[in-house]
């Protein structure tokens, strides 16, 4: 996860939010603990939460 938020520029003060994003995505999509996202999905759902976060701020 650490390296798809560097990767998608999602500030170090932000990501504490973006993971528990990713654990609210694997829940409603019912995936278990050991079900994790591939490195494609993770930079996906940054995209995502950078989209929303925007969307909050603006």
């Amino acid at each position: 996860m650490r390296d798809a938020a560097n990767e998608a520029r999602i500030p170090k003060d932000r990501r504490r939010d973006f993971g528990d994003f990713i654990e609210e995505v694997k829940a409603a999509e019912g995936r278990g603990g050991r079900k994790n996202f591939t490195y494609e999905e993770l930079l996906e759902l940054a995209k995502e939460f950078k989209k929303l976060n925007a969307n909050e701020q603006g």
